[in-house]
């Protein structure tokens, strides 16, 4: 089985919210070249890989379920959409940075979104083949997608986030979305900004140690609109 997540950045970052010399959206926004020498200028002990970077209980939540995933040999694939990076594998090598696409206006994310190239990355990302997707992404990071219906799904997906910051869906047995809120996030046990980090992992757990049929079938539960999704996870 082959796994793909698109999850966000956090802002709690593996070196501290503070740490000096950090990047920001303005160091950003001046291009790769400046962004480069930035990087080449801070020590290298804080370059590290996106999926060692951040903090956030969403991110280090969805970590255990990948790592569980793994273990049994399921194919995870992460991609983490960064408001100062883009949309970027878990392995790129980043540096500390505070950028996010929270509380810009909609037309200042969609043009700094499409400076970044993060619609163009998203459609190509999911067009890929995949047997089960999960995209964990807040409102204003799914608008920076911006998901239509002509974004094509190369595999079924669970967006767990706001249906609302979806205008214009794909067809529902590709993508089924899953409002993640504070009724949810009671279920999980958790605070809202990392409910959908418990949601992913106990999905993982539960795919871990079934066999292939039974993986199958389990997606397909999830994927059924008539089957609440939360209450196949204990």
């Amino acid at each position: 089985m082959k796994i793909l997540i698109i999850s966000s950045c956090t802002g709690k970052k593996r070196f501290g919210k503070n740490y000096p010399g950090q990047l920001s959206l303005a160091d950003f926004q001046l291009g790769p070249a400046h962004v480069a020498a930035r990087e080449a200028a801070l020590p290298a002990a804080v370059r590290v890989p996106a999926s060692d970077m951040y903090r956030g209980r969403q991110h280090t939540l969805t970590m255990q379920g990948i790592s569980a995933a793994r273990a049994a040999g399921i194919g995870v694939d992460l991609w983490i959409l960064s408001a100062g990076y883009g949309l970027i594998p878990e392995h790129r090598v980043i540096v500390p940075y505070e950028a996010t696409f929270r509380g810009m206006g909609q037309g200042a994310l969609n043009a700094w979104a499409l400076a970044l190239g993060v619609p163009a990355a998203f459609a190509l990302l999911v067009h890929r083949h995949y047997d089960f997707g999960l995209v964990l992404l807040g409102a204003d990071y799914l608008r920076a997608c911006d998901i239509n219906f002509h974004t094509v799904f190369g595999g079924r997906t669970l967006l767990l986030g706001r249906p609302d910051a979806i205008a214009a869906p794909p067809p529902p047995h590709i993508l089924r979305r899953q409002n993640v809120g504070p009724a949810e996030a009671g279920l999980v046990g958790e605070i809202v900004t990392a409910a959908k980090g418990e949601i992913a992992r106990r999905f993982l757990v539960e795919l871990a140690p079934l066999n292939a049929a039974g993986r199958t079938s389990l997606v397909g539960q999830i994927m059924n609109p008539a089957i609440d999704p939360l209450n196949l996870i204990p």
